[in-house]
Protein backbone atom coordinates (compact mmCIF):
# COMPACT_ATOMS: atom_id res chain seq x y z
CA UNK A 1 0.00 0.00 0.00
CA UNK A 2 2.82 2.38 0.89
CA UNK A 3 4.70 1.69 -2.34
CA UNK A 4 1.52 2.23 -4.38
CA UNK A 5 1.06 5.70 -2.84
CA UNK A 6 -2.32 4.83 -1.32
CA UNK A 7 -3.34 6.90 1.71
CA UNK A 8 -3.03 4.68 4.78
CA UNK A 9 -4.83 5.34 8.07
CA UNK A 10 -3.97 3.23 11.10
CA UNK A 11 -6.73 2.90 13.71
CA UNK A 12 -5.09 1.64 16.88
CA UNK A 13 -6.73 -0.02 19.81
CA UNK A 14 -4.29 -2.76 20.85
CA UNK A 15 -1.10 -2.22 18.88
CA UNK A 16 1.39 -5.04 18.83
CA UNK A 17 4.38 -2.72 19.09
CA UNK A 18 3.11 -1.77 22.56
CA UNK A 19 2.06 -5.28 23.62
CA UNK A 20 5.50 -6.75 22.84
CA UNK A 21 7.42 -3.71 24.06
CA UNK A 22 9.45 -5.91 26.42
CA UNK A 23 10.93 -7.72 23.41
CA UNK A 24 12.30 -4.69 21.59
CA UNK A 25 15.33 -6.58 20.26
CA UNK A 26 13.22 -9.35 18.75
CA UNK A 27 12.82 -9.19 14.96
CA UNK A 28 9.02 -9.45 15.27
CA UNK A 29 8.88 -6.36 17.49
CA UNK A 30 11.00 -4.45 15.00
CA UNK A 31 8.75 -5.60 12.13
CA UNK A 32 5.60 -4.37 13.89
CA UNK A 33 7.15 -0.99 14.61
CA UNK A 34 8.18 -0.72 10.97
CA UNK A 35 4.74 -1.68 9.65
CA UNK A 36 2.90 0.72 11.95
CA UNK A 37 5.33 3.47 10.97
CA UNK A 38 4.25 3.22 7.31
CA UNK A 39 0.86 4.82 8.00
CA UNK A 40 0.17 8.41 6.98
CA UNK A 41 -2.15 9.09 9.91
CA UNK A 42 -2.85 7.32 13.20
CA UNK A 43 -6.25 7.36 14.89
CA UNK A 44 -6.14 6.54 18.60
CA UNK A 45 -9.33 5.11 20.09
CA UNK A 46 -10.37 5.74 23.71
CA UNK A 47 -8.63 3.62 26.37
CA UNK A 48 -6.23 2.23 23.77
CA UNK A 49 -2.47 2.00 23.46
CA UNK A 50 -0.19 4.68 22.04
CA UNK A 51 0.98 2.88 18.88
CA UNK A 52 4.63 3.48 19.75
CA UNK A 53 5.74 2.33 16.30
CA UNK A 54 4.15 5.42 14.71
CA UNK A 55 5.83 8.82 14.97
CA UNK A 56 3.61 10.88 12.66
CA UNK A 57 0.33 12.69 13.29
CA UNK A 58 -2.01 11.04 15.80
CA UNK A 59 -5.62 12.10 16.34
CA UNK A 60 -7.71 10.95 19.29
CA UNK A 61 -11.11 9.61 18.36
CA UNK A 62 -14.39 9.05 20.14
CA UNK A 63 -15.83 5.59 20.70
CA UNK A 64 -16.11 3.49 17.55
CA UNK A 65 -19.53 1.86 17.95
CA UNK A 66 -22.46 0.88 15.80
CA UNK A 67 -25.12 3.56 15.61
CA UNK A 68 -28.10 3.23 17.91
CA UNK A 69 -31.27 3.61 15.84
CA UNK A 70 -33.96 5.21 18.00
CA UNK A 71 -36.58 4.57 15.32
CA UNK A 72 -36.30 0.80 15.80
CA UNK A 73 -38.12 -0.10 18.97
CA UNK A 74 -37.15 -3.30 20.71
CA UNK A 75 -40.03 -4.88 22.60
CA UNK A 76 -38.99 -7.21 25.39
CA UNK A 77 -41.76 -9.30 26.91
CA UNK A 78 -40.90 -8.94 30.58
CA UNK A 79 -41.98 -7.28 33.81
CA UNK A 80 -40.48 -3.77 34.00
CA UNK A 81 -39.52 -4.40 37.62
CA UNK A 82 -37.28 -7.34 36.70
CA UNK A 83 -33.62 -6.73 35.83
CA UNK A 84 -32.56 -7.95 32.39
CA UNK A 85 -29.25 -9.71 31.74
CA UNK A 86 -27.78 -10.08 28.25
CA UNK A 87 -25.82 -13.34 28.29
CA UNK A 88 -23.13 -13.67 25.61
CA UNK A 89 -21.01 -16.54 26.92
CA UNK A 90 -21.19 -19.58 24.58
CA UNK A 91 -22.61 -22.29 26.85
CA UNK A 92 -20.99 -25.17 24.96
CA UNK A 93 -17.53 -23.78 25.79
CA UNK A 94 -18.32 -22.98 29.42
CA UNK A 95 -20.26 -25.89 31.02
CA UNK A 96 -20.42 -24.16 34.41
CA UNK A 97 -22.15 -21.16 32.88
CA UNK A 98 -25.24 -23.25 32.15
CA UNK A 99 -25.62 -23.64 35.92
CA UNK A 100 -24.99 -19.90 36.26
CA UNK A 101 -27.71 -19.14 33.71
CA UNK A 102 -30.23 -21.28 35.60
CA UNK A 103 -29.23 -19.57 38.86
CA UNK A 104 -29.86 -16.14 37.29
CA UNK A 105 -33.36 -17.20 36.30
CA UNK A 106 -33.97 -18.68 39.77
CA UNK A 107 -32.98 -15.27 41.20
CA UNK A 108 -35.61 -13.50 39.07
CA UNK A 109 -33.41 -12.13 36.28
CA UNK A 110 -34.79 -11.98 32.75
CA UNK A 111 -32.32 -13.33 30.15
CA UNK A 112 -31.53 -12.11 26.65
CA UNK A 113 -29.52 -14.79 24.86
CA UNK A 114 -28.56 -15.77 21.31
CA UNK A 115 -30.97 -18.18 19.64
CA UNK A 116 -27.88 -20.18 18.58
CA UNK A 117 -27.19 -21.25 22.16
CA UNK A 118 -27.95 -24.83 23.17
CA UNK A 119 -30.91 -24.53 25.54
CA UNK A 120 -32.44 -28.01 25.23
CA UNK A 121 -32.78 -28.44 29.00
CA UNK A 122 -34.29 -24.97 29.55
CA UNK A 123 -37.81 -25.78 28.32
CA UNK A 124 -39.38 -25.16 31.72
CA UNK A 125 -37.58 -21.80 32.00
CA UNK A 126 -38.45 -20.32 28.60
CA UNK A 127 -40.79 -17.74 30.18
CA UNK A 128 -37.70 -16.00 31.59
CA UNK A 129 -35.72 -16.07 28.34
CA UNK A 130 -35.91 -14.09 25.13
CA UNK A 131 -33.99 -15.49 22.17
CA UNK A 132 -32.32 -12.93 19.93
CA UNK A 133 -30.75 -13.34 16.50
CA UNK A 134 -26.99 -12.58 16.61
CA UNK A 135 -27.08 -11.78 12.88
CA UNK A 136 -29.73 -9.11 13.35
CA UNK A 137 -28.55 -5.61 12.32
CA UNK A 138 -29.90 -4.31 15.63
CA UNK A 139 -28.38 -7.04 17.81
CA UNK A 140 -26.13 -4.46 19.49
CA UNK A 141 -29.16 -2.39 20.51
CA UNK A 142 -30.11 -5.05 23.02
CA UNK A 143 -26.98 -4.03 24.93
CA UNK A 144 -28.62 -0.68 25.64
CA UNK A 145 -31.81 -2.37 26.82
CA UNK A 146 -30.00 -4.75 29.17
CA UNK A 147 -29.34 -3.86 32.80
CA UNK A 148 -26.14 -5.96 32.80
CA UNK A 149 -24.11 -7.65 30.06
CA UNK A 150 -22.32 -10.94 30.82
CA UNK A 151 -19.57 -11.57 28.29
CA UNK A 152 -15.98 -12.29 27.43
CA UNK A 153 -13.85 -9.20 26.94
CA UNK A 154 -13.62 -7.53 23.56
CA UNK A 155 -12.94 -3.97 22.46
CA UNK A 156 -16.17 -3.63 20.50
CA UNK A 157 -18.52 -4.89 23.18
CA UNK A 158 -16.84 -2.79 25.89
CA UNK A 159 -17.08 0.31 23.68
CA UNK A 160 -20.81 -0.29 23.24
CA UNK A 161 -21.28 -0.85 26.98
CA UNK A 162 -19.52 2.45 27.64
CA UNK A 163 -21.56 4.32 25.02
CA UNK A 164 -24.88 2.87 26.23
CA UNK A 165 -24.01 2.94 29.98
CA UNK A 166 -24.55 -0.80 30.40
CA UNK A 167 -22.32 -2.45 33.05
CA UNK A 168 -20.45 -5.62 32.14
CA UNK A 169 -19.65 -8.74 34.15
CA UNK A 170 -16.73 -10.42 32.43
CA UNK A 171 -14.19 -13.19 32.50
CA UNK A 172 -10.69 -12.73 31.11
CA UNK A 173 -9.52 -14.95 28.28
CA UNK A 174 -6.37 -17.02 28.59
CA UNK A 175 -3.43 -16.08 26.38
CA UNK A 176 -5.09 -12.81 25.36
CA UNK A 177 -2.65 -9.94 26.00
CA UNK A 178 -5.14 -7.13 25.35
CA UNK A 179 -7.44 -8.26 28.17
CA UNK A 180 -5.23 -6.69 30.84
CA UNK A 181 -5.52 -3.33 29.09
CA UNK A 182 -9.28 -3.72 28.74
CA UNK A 183 -9.63 -4.48 32.45
CA UNK A 184 -7.72 -1.27 33.26
CA UNK A 185 -10.22 0.66 31.14
CA UNK A 186 -13.20 -1.07 32.78
CA UNK A 187 -11.84 -0.04 36.18
CA UNK A 188 -11.19 3.53 35.02
CA UNK A 189 -14.78 4.03 33.89
CA UNK A 190 -16.39 1.95 36.66
CA UNK A 191 -17.84 -0.14 33.86
CA UNK A 192 -18.03 -3.56 35.49
CA UNK A 193 -16.48 -6.36 37.50
CA UNK A 194 -14.78 -9.68 36.86
CA UNK A 195 -16.50 -13.00 37.48
CA UNK A 196 -13.52 -14.89 38.87
CA UNK A 197 -13.57 -18.53 37.69
CA UNK A 198 -12.76 -19.79 41.20
CA UNK A 199 -15.69 -17.92 42.80
CA UNK A 200 -18.98 -19.59 43.61
CA UNK A 201 -22.06 -19.07 41.47
CA UNK A 202 -23.70 -17.34 44.45
CA UNK A 203 -20.81 -14.86 44.41
CA UNK A 204 -21.36 -14.30 40.70
CA UNK A 205 -25.06 -13.60 41.34
CA UNK A 206 -24.11 -11.04 44.01
CA UNK A 207 -21.81 -9.34 41.50
CA UNK A 208 -24.63 -9.09 38.96
CA UNK A 209 -26.98 -7.58 41.56
CA UNK A 210 -24.35 -5.01 42.49
CA UNK A 211 -23.79 -4.02 38.85
CA UNK A 212 -27.47 -3.17 38.36
CA UNK A 213 -26.88 -0.17 40.64
CA UNK A 214 -23.48 0.93 39.26
CA UNK A 215 -22.94 4.55 38.16
CA UNK A 216 -20.95 4.36 34.91
CA UNK A 217 -18.80 7.20 33.63
CA UNK A 218 -20.07 7.29 30.07
CA UNK A 219 -18.42 8.38 26.83
CA UNK A 220 -20.20 9.17 23.58
CA UNK A 221 -19.10 8.33 20.01
CA UNK A 222 -18.83 11.91 18.60
CA UNK A 223 -16.68 11.04 15.56
CA UNK A 224 -17.94 13.52 12.93
CA UNK A 225 -14.96 15.86 13.30
CA UNK A 226 -12.46 13.00 13.02
CA UNK A 227 -14.08 11.81 9.77
CA UNK A 228 -13.74 15.32 8.33
CA UNK A 229 -10.07 15.49 9.30
CA UNK A 230 -9.34 12.09 7.72
CA UNK A 231 -10.92 13.28 4.45
CA UNK A 232 -8.93 16.53 4.66
CA UNK A 233 -5.63 14.64 5.18
CA UNK A 234 -6.56 12.29 2.33
CA UNK A 235 -6.93 15.21 -0.10
CA UNK A 236 -3.67 16.74 1.13
CA UNK A 237 -1.92 13.41 0.55
CA UNK A 238 -3.32 13.02 -2.97
CA UNK A 239 -2.29 16.57 -3.91
CA UNK A 240 1.29 15.81 -2.80
CA UNK A 241 1.32 12.57 -4.82
CA UNK A 242 0.12 14.38 -7.96
CA UNK A 243 2.75 17.13 -7.69
CA UNK A 244 5.66 14.82 -6.83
Amino acid sequence: VNKMNIFLVNISNFTWSDIIEGFQEHVLAENYRSWEGLADLNIKLPFSMDCSGFTGETLEMGLLVREFDKSKTILIDRDDNIDTVMFLFPLKDYPRHKMFLKALIANDFFILISKNQQLDDFDDLKASIELIDPKSPIFHQYIKHADVLISKLGYGVISECLAYKTPIAFQKRTHSPEDDFLVDSINEYHLGEELHPASSIDRWISTIRKLTTENIISQKPMNDEIAEIIIERYHEFNNKVRTS
